[in-house]
């Protein structure tokens, strides 16, 4: 109890300073890298960087998407001296997302996987809400935790985790954000409503 409200404590703390950051765009079907990532597919470059990877903090990503659209965040922090990674920085769009976080791993200053020298947990914050803690990092490649968010305001996304070795090594992982379509009940009210008005507008018209 006592290590879960340190690390909130620690996620609002640091997220109080989103606020004032940059902003990198998130745009139907693209990608945005927090500094140099190796979880990119070959000959693959992304749409837009924010950060270095080697800050706790790093700026807005503002999610753009028609539809239901779809993106992705490649993620990468390097080691701070306590044995420790902590990323953080801001999310914001214009409704419901799901949000997937996979493929957490760690390398070394050669961009290649490197086992955990120590057991390895990773816990996921949005908000100051623990999503889930992905734990014993084996094969991260596949094991991910899935929520649905509404981003509408600026949401903390914090990924803070212990273990392993931090000698110039990085955690890299991948969020991938898909919007959620809005349910059939709720198009259906908007087409009613949209029809009342222009029964409205004819009957004037009368």
């Amino acid at each position: 109890m006592k290590f879960t409200k340190t690390i909130l404590a620690a996620t609002f703390a640091l997220g109080a300073t989103l606020t004032g950051a940059s902003a990198a765009t998130l745009n139907n079907g693209g990608s945005v890298c927090e500094g140099p990532n190796s979880l990119l597919p070959l000959g693959v470059t992304c749409d837009a960087t924010f950060g270095d990877g080697g800050q706790a903090n790093g700026p807005t990503v503002d999610i753009n998407f028609s539809g239901t659209g779809s993106g992705i965040v490649f993620g990468g922090i390097r080691g701070l001296d306590n044995n420790r990674f902590l990323d953080v920085f801001g999310l914001q769009g214009s409704g419901e997302y799901r949000l997937t976080l996979s493929s957490i791993r760690i390398t070394d200053s050669n961009r290649n996987v490197v086992s955990p020298e120590a057991p390895f947990d990773a816990t996921w914050i949005l908000g100051g809400l623990t999503i889930g803690t992905i734990s014993n990092l084996v094969t991260p490649e596949v094991k991910s935790l899935t929520t649905v968010v509404d981003l509408s305001a600026l949401t903390t996304f914090s990924l803070d985790a212990s273990g392993g070795a931090t000698g110039g090594n990085v955690m890299e992982y991948k969020l991938e954000i898909a919007a959620v379509p809005l349910p059939a009940s709720a198009l259906l009210l908007l087409a009613g409503v949209g029809g009342l008005g222009a029964m409205r507008r004819f009957g004037r018209k009368s």
